[in-house]
């Protein structure tokens, strides 16, 4: 009787063995793939992609691709904004992101935790011949950049983003982009994407650590403290690269750095008085890291440049009110907005000074900076003589009346007639200064949303502090003009690369301070060391209060020694026909390099699809180039799990 039991017991043994060695055959539980009902619930993100699957199944795409645009519209359709910058940091705003990655990964099989830093980490076991290779680590974050245009309106703690197909760059459809004007989050919903679309559908795949970080957009929190030895990983393939063909190799290190210029307020009272809004927008805005060689227009310093121009040393009639502009310190500020209040007999010439000197601005920049645009409101009931008064201005744009006349023209040659002079005008809107008792409830500024500079400026406004006085004022002007925004140095070494940058992202007005937040990069540790002494030098002959060295982040050294790029290379090749990856650095900061301090000798690269615009309410995906860079990462992993 025994023998048909060792029978049982030799039969149990060997299909526990065999499944053993053949993961992701017969003999492994099937995976529970999420429906598209389940994953893609907005109207407009399930027409996108039912569109994108018809094409697919037209020219016969692999699975991967589908299920890539499916998880990557299941991450657009989840909220998951960055800290609020307020301290602690607020880890309960990327819990819906947490959950649904959590949710669909162990779905697909994988085991999944979550840090002390609030960092998922999924793990999955080697599958067909990959089973017994070493571990390979996907990375990317579970955060995004918020920000919105004028009026939009998009709540994004609970609302979800829904798309639609652009023709950017003169490609039909080519594109995916917010059906509203706000940011995307294909950086770095990719990353997300793609991992969960490798564990679905590829046979053939090493063991897999998935790490998505948190707070990535704000202060490399989740990277900074993840535990040493955390990662069974010796290699790490970073997803969050921006630019097709290529393979990142390095990164800028970066530091932020607050001002708190103390001011002072003058006496309440508003008899006689007026206020006026003026708000800059239409700016590029865009990435520091990505954008801020391109030499795009900061709207916090350009408005307080026009309001130095029209203000004078002994002007004791304008005095500041408010100012908020920018979204976050790595995002180059596309808004601003300020109030000040001044004797109602003087605001129709402020006014038209202030549009004589915006003119003069958008003829210097209308080459990078065509949408720039300037509204001016007015306090509805203490000025009402003045609402609907309309500025005239020249808007030629050509600048014929700065420069010196042409020269006559050669013998037998004729001048080509001038232009017509074109105008256009600004027309001074009602707004509700809540200051004035006769005030109307009419919308400060048409509802402008201008990110954490505003939400701080609403929270004083609800306090009702009297302006600056005149001193202060003109001290607020000449501070925020002096700060620098831009390149400090591009690179030796890779043409083309900045090297060293800084970026005035934050300027906001709160009780006692004004506020400023700053963003510097740069590929070497001893020029970050050196920037932050001159910033504190700078705050202190200026008798600021400085805040230094602010969520520091290492460069990331590149390293050409790398059995990873060699891997990257040659399926680059195989898939591309030929065609070699792009091995260069970028000035964005990326993960890899505090990552290496926490897990020293990582061989780490980055890659990534077409992303545009990132940070802005431009942010767009390439469509063609998604699909690229997910079967690259496809051939990558199969690959490595078929390497001996």
């Amino acid at each position: 009787w025994l023998k048909p039991v060792w029978r049982r017991v030799s039969l149990i043994v060997f299909l526990t063995t065999f499944a053993g060695v053949s993961r992701g055959c017969l003999f492994m539980a099937p995976l529970d793939v999420p429906k598209v009902e389940e994953i893609v619930k907005q109207i407009a993100n399930l027409q996108v992609y039912q569109q994108l699957a018809k094409v697919a199944d037209e020219q016969e795409k692999h699975p991967t691709v589908l299920a890539f645009w499916r998880y990557l519209l299941l991450c657009f359709e989840t909220p998951r904004p960055s800290t609020d910058y307020c301290e602690p940091d607020t880890f309960t705003r990327l819990d819906k992101i947490r959950l649904t990655i959590k949710g669909v990964a162990e779905r697909l099989g994988a085991k999944v935790i979550q840090d002390e830093a609030g960092n998922l980490i999924i793990r999955s076991d080697g599958k067909g011949a990959g089973v017994d290779k070493p571990w390979l680590c996907l990375q990317g974050h579970l955060d995004m950049v918020v920000s919105q245009n004028e009026g939009v309106g998009h709540d994004f703690e609970n609302d979800p983003i829904n798309v639609r197909f652009s023709s950017d760059d003169g490609v039909p459809d080519g594109w995916l982009k917010p059906l509203k004007a706000t940011t995307l989050g294909a950086d770095n919903g990719v990353a997300m994407a793609a991992c969960l679309a490798m564990l679905e559908t590829i046979e053939d795949l090493p063991p897999l650590e998935m790490l998505f970080t948190s707070n990535e957009e704000t202060n490399f929190y989740g990277a900074e403290n993840l535990r040493p030895g955390t990662l069974k990983s010796r290699r790490l393939l970073n997803l969050d690269s921006e630019d097709e063909y290529s393979v990142i190799v390095g990164s800028a290190g970066i530091f932020e750095h607050h001002y708190k210029l103390p001011v002072e307020r003058g006496a309440s009272g508003s008899s006689g008085l007026s206020l006026v809004s003026v708000k800059l927008s239409g700016l590029h805005g865009g990435h520091s890291g990505v954008d801020i060689h391109k030499g795009y227009g900061n709207a916090n310093k350009l408005l307080c440049r026009l309001m130095l121009s029209v203000s004078k040393p002994d002007d004791d009639e304008v005095r500041l009110l408010e100012l908020s502009g920018g979204s976050g310190p790595t995002a180059i500020p596309r808004e601003a907005q300020c109030v000040v209040l001044m004797p109602q007999d003087s605001v129709a010439s402020f006014c038209d000074e202030l549009a004589v000197r915006f003119d003069q601005l958008q003829k210097e920049l209308s080459a990078l900076e065509p949408g720039l645009d300037m509204k001016l409101a007015v306090c509805s009931q203490g000025a009402p003589d003045l609402v609907g008064k309309t500025v005239m201005l020249d808007a030629s744009g050509d600048g014929n009346e700065a420069v010196p006349p042409p020269p006559m023209p050669l013998p037998g040659a004729t001048r080509p007639p001038k232009k017509a002079k074109k105008t256009k005008k600004i027309v001074l809107a009602p707004f509700d200064c809540s200051r004035c008792e006769r005030c109307v409830a009419m919308g400060i500024a048409s509802g402008a949303d201008l990110g954490v500079a505003e939400s701080n400026a609403q929270k004083i406004r609800r306090l009702n502090l009297p302006a600056l006085t005149p001193v202060s004022t003109r001290k607020v002007w000449q501070f925020c003009t002096s700060i620098y925004s831009g390149v400090l140095k591009m690179s030796d070494e890779l043409e083309g690369l900045t090297e060293s940058s800084v970026n005035f992202g934050v300027a906001t007005l709160v009780e006692d301070h004004l506020f400023c937040h700053l963003c510097v990069r740069s590929s070497h540790e001893t020029f970050l060391h050196a920037y932050q002494q001159a910033l504190s030098s700078f705050g202190m002959l200026a008798g600021a209060v400085n805040v230094e060295n602010i969520c520091p982040g290492a460069p990331w050294t590149p390293c050409l020694d790398s059995s990873l790029l060699d891997v990257l290379k040659r399926t680059h090749i195989e898939l591309f026909e030929g065609r070699e990856p792009h091995i260069t650095a970028t000035h964005g900061g990326l993960e890899p390099g505090v990552l290496m301090e926490s897990h020293p000798g990582l061989d780490c690269c980055s890659i990534g699809p077409d992303v545009r615009n990132p940070h802005s309410p431009d942010e767009r995906i390439s469509i063609a180039s998604g699909e690229r860079f997910v079967l690259w990462l496809k051939q990558i992993l199969e690959a490595l799990a078929r390497t001996s």
